[in-house]
């Protein structure tokens, strides 16, 4: 079953527990994804889609973009981060998006946005 945010369904990330912090590793689509208490690690690869972030705590949390091309570094991907009145987006393409609710552009350090090429 999906979660709905604002009356709209969205599919649920897969999950996993790896040394004590949640790994949600998004689907494609539109996914919501909630933090919880304690450090959570989420992961985005190409053709993500439009996801949401809600509760994230940019002192133990860390979103991370895996292999996505147009962007291969943090300073090219800070470039995409604006506000909303929502919180902070993260422009990747017009299909591909992360909007963190409750954040701000300046919550994004090089230490909790990461940028992997493999």
């Amino acid at each position: 079953m999906g979660l709905a945010i604002s009356g709209t369904l969205m599919a649920e990330p897969t999950v996993t527990l790896r040394d004590g912090v949640r790994q949600h590793t998004d689907t494609p689509g539109k996914t919501a994804h909630q933090a919880g208490f304690g450090p959570d690690t989420f992961i985005f690869g190409p053709d993500n889609g439009h996801d949401l972030i809600a509760g994230f705590d940019p002192t133990e949390d860390r979103i991370i973009l895996r292999n996505i091309e147009r962007w291969p570094t943090y300073e090219k991907v800070a470039r995409r981060v604006w506000s909303t009145p929502h919180g902070l987006f993260i422009g990747l393409s017009n299909t591909d998006s992360i909007r963190v609710a409750g954040s701000r552009p300046g919550d994004l350090t090089a230490s909790n946005l990461i940028v992997i090429t493999d």
